[in-house]
């Protein structure tokens, strides 16, 4: 399962957008958190052209200060979210189709401030 967090600075620009589709896709990324995104609406639309399909969920807890929000999309397929602690801590469970059947994988990813 690969994970990938990121602090963007703000997501409005094409540019931003496209690096974040093109990692999503080279790396097969399966969980995908992005910090500062600056924005105070993420629709599903957003989030499908992000990940390039509709494969996906997305959760994006209220913003705290000044940063803008935090978003968080996931290969629904893959990833299943099972708590948001706040904008800090999310717990989510994962299985591994390198191992030839699915494998529940506990994760715990904690963001500081």
């Amino acid at each position: 399962m690969i994970i990938t967090t990121f602090n963007i600075r703000g997501l409005g620009g094409v540019l931003k957008r496209n690096k974040v589709k093109e990692l999503v896709r080279v790396q097969k990324v399966n969980f995908l958190a992005i910090r500062e995104t600056k924005m105070k609406v993420i629709t599903p639309n957003f989030c499908y052209n992000l990940w390039g399909s509709e494969d996906c969920e997305r959760s994006f807890p209220p913003s705290e200060g000044n940063s803008g929000c935090i978003v968080f999309v996931w290969n629904k397929v893959n990833v299943s979210l099972t708590q948001l602690v706040g904008q800090c801590i999310i717990i989510c469970r994962g299985r591994s189709s390198n191992l030839g059947h699915p494998t529940s994988l506990p994760y715990k990813v904690n963001f500081s401030h």
